[in-house]
């Protein structure tokens, strides 16, 4: 009998060996689309912890600039939660001039006044629209040029007049967007200063014509691209456009045709457009084009 009971015993104890190996190998592998869903949930808690983000700017004697969270799935905006302090006399103006995401020329919206000795709650908001068009997925760094200044007296010295670099998910998860030219762009110039390519076109409500470009800035001074002396179909239509690059910077940008003008010269269809660009250097208006040169652009 005590033989007996051993032998079930062992029996009994190799059916469930058996069943644990059996449930082991039936549990299914990784997939590569369980690896990228496994990423893509990294991803996410990484943005998530982006609004936790904080980082003081500027802070002396007399004013302070600091970014106190991020709102990254903004409907709309891509925004900057800051907070402001004057502590002199006078009424400030905070301004951002230029921004770049990316290495991407994004410029928000931003300028707002603080009373003496107040502080302020403010928002800094770039456009979903504009990150969109930038080829900008998520915000990894950031470069703005701050000025705050007296805003009643022009001439005054600024109290800051600097520009920053912001990481917000640390400057060795910073990525830059790198432009990848197709079949279809035209490219107007590439030289050693800079570069230009239409890369497509569209249409609009108050713009009969928008020609979609790319403008790389490959020196070390701002750049202004200018666009005049412009005809639609053989029919002068100025766009009115001009666009400043700063420094090893590039940006997506869409010169526009305004609907009226197109209509006054009856053009419906845009069979072709001819263009003067002008490039020059910003901050010395005296130095010679590095570009000066007409283009013609068939859509």
């Amino acid at each position: 009998m005590k033989k007996t009971y051993t032998w079930i015993l062992c029996l009994l104890m190799a059916s469930f060996l058996i069943a644990c190996s059996s449930s082991s190998s039936s549990k299914p592998e990784s997939t590569s689309s369980d690896t990228a869903k496994e990423k893509t949930e990294e991803k996410k808690e990484e943005k998530v912890s982006v609004k936790d983000f904080s980082q003081v700017i500027v802070e002396n004697e007399n004013i302070k600039f600091e970014i106190t969270g991020i709102e990254p799935d903004g409907i709309m905006s891509y925004d900057w939660k800051v907070y402001l302090e004057n502590n002199t006399d006078k009424t400030l103006m905070y301004a951002i001039e230029d921004a770049s995401i990316n290495g991407t020329v994004c410029t928000p919206v931003f300028a707002t006044t603080v009373a003496p000795g107040k502080k302020s709650n403010d928002t800094v908001s770039w456009l979903k629209s504009l990150l969109k068009d930038s080829h900008i997925e998520d915000v990894t760094a950031v470069e703005f040029h701050l000025r705050v200044y007296d805003s009643d007296d022009w001439s005054a010295d600024a109290l800051v007049d600097e520009v920053f670099t912001v990481y917000p998910m640390g400057e060795e998860n910073a990525e830059y967007v790198v432009f990848e030219q197709k079949d279809s762009d035209q490219v107007l110039f590439d030289n050693e200063y800079c570069r230009m390519i239409v890369t497509g076109s569209e249409e609009g409500s108050i713009y009969g014509y928008n020609m979609k470009v790319y403008l790389e800035n490959k020196t070390d001074h701002t750049m202004m691209f200018a666009v005049d002396e412009s005809s639609i179909n053989g029919f002068m239509c100025e766009p009115f456009w001009a666009a400043s690059i700063p420094a090893h910077k590039n940006k997506y940008d869409s010169i526009g045709w305004l609907k009226s003008s197109l209509d006054e010269n009856g053009i419906t269809d845009i069979e072709s457009a001819e263009i003067r660009v002008r490039v020059y250097d910003f901050e010395d208006f005296s130095a010679g084009s590095y570009v000066d040169d007409y283009f013609t652009v068939n859509p």
